[in-house]
């Protein structure tokens, strides 16, 4: 997101608080056995195209 936000500030990391899910492994092998289930695009773009509409609509909105 950084990157694709031309962000130059660091994250800051607290500590773990209790609950807090330290380790991922996320897999989406289930929803593609299941449902059939196969992402359109891939992560990066998707996040691209996140960062544009959200940065059109702020646009939008400083012009009313």
């Amino acid at each position: 997101m950084k990157d694709l936000l031309g962000s130059k500030i660091l994250p800051d990391y607290e500590e773990p608080r209790t609950g807090d899910v330290r380790h991922s492994l996320g897999d989406i092998q289930r929803g593609k056995q299941l449902l059939n289930y196969a992402p359109r695009v891939e992560m990066r773009e998707g996040l691209a195209k996140t960062v544009a509409y959200f940065k059109s609509k702020r646009k939008e909105m400083l012009r009313r």
